[in-house]
């Protein structure tokens, strides 16, 4: 695929490509939503719409076995630390 794509234009691979259409995807969807007189919530709002149209597109999902690693680490520091967790200040 990046042989093919490189024989159209000089040093464009599927990554450079997968990039541009999603950012020119984003650009479209902010283009269309934003509405200039919106306060800040309702921009940043329209930013995560624009934001997971793209995700769409570009087949983004979260999956539960990030998570689960996420968590195992957290369990291990917490093994490996124990003895130190008591003198740990909360806030």
């Amino acid at each position: 695929m990046n042989e093919y794509l490189s024989g159209l234009m000089p040093g464009l691979t599927a990554k450079v490509f997968r990039t541009y259409n999603a950012s020119y995807t984003l650009q479209q969807q902010l283009a269309e939503l934003t509405d200039a007189k919106s306060d800040m919530p309702n921009l940043v709002l329209t930013y995560n719409r624009a934001n997971r149209v793209v995700a769409v597109l570009c087949n983004h999902q979260v999956t539960t076995l990030h998570y689960k690693t996420k968590i195992q680490r957290i369990d291990n520091f917490i093994k490996m630390n124990k003895d130190e967790l008591p003198n740990w200040k909360t806030f």
